[in-house]
């Protein structure tokens, strides 16, 4: 019985300590394709100003950073969305959550910075600030507003572990 519940208690914490991608609403940098978000919040609207896109979703805003599957071309292994087909993984999650859903995030936020062990961020210019951990993979930033934006992105390791595995894209075989 010890033994099982060291196991237990040594697998929680490697769990805790390793890294692993943070998910949003079940889509998970460097796994998730373009195709299955779709598949999950529809057809993105254009985001008038910036030239991109966006998915709503629950009175929220989703942006979405794309990278090639299986190829990196001229340093860069992100994509433009315009770029993008059904095969491209997201690279990172950017969610404007809006008014409605502060208490829900509220909590993911305080999970975060108990499991860095770091206070929240007090404004430091006009009342925003952010704190980003490129070891859990999470980032937010906040202003007088409550919290403004969260980023659910790879690990610094699980990035490094899967940009090995590109090839420049010049060697490559088209996905389709």
């Amino acid at each position: 019985m010890r033994y099982t519940l060291l196991l237990a208690t040594c697998f929680l914490l490697l769990l805790a300590t390793s890294g692993f991608t943070k998910s949003w609403n079940n889509i998970t940098p460097l796994k998730t394709t373009r195709a299955e978000v779709i598949g999950l919040l529809g057809e993105p609207k254009p985001f008038q100003g910036k030239g991109s896109e966006y998915f709503a979703f629950e009175g929220q805003k989703i942006f979405f950073d794309w990278a090639r599957p299986n190829c990196y071309k001229l340093g860069s292994i992100k994509i433009d969305e315009k770029l993008a087909g059904p095969e491209a993984l997201v690279y990172g999650v950017m969610v404007e959550p809006g008014d409605s859903n502060q208490d829900k995030y509220e909590a993911e936020v305080r999970e975060f910075l108990t499991a860095i062990e770091k206070s929240d961020c007090i404004g430091s210019h006009n009342g925003a600030c952010g704190i980003s951990d490129f070891s859990s993979g999470f980032s937010y930033s906040r202003s007088d507003r409550g919290i403004t934006r969260l980023q659910y992105h790879a690990s610094e390791a699980e990035s490094n572990d899967w940009f090995h595995t590109l090839i420049p894209c010049s060697q490559s075989k088209p996905t389709q």
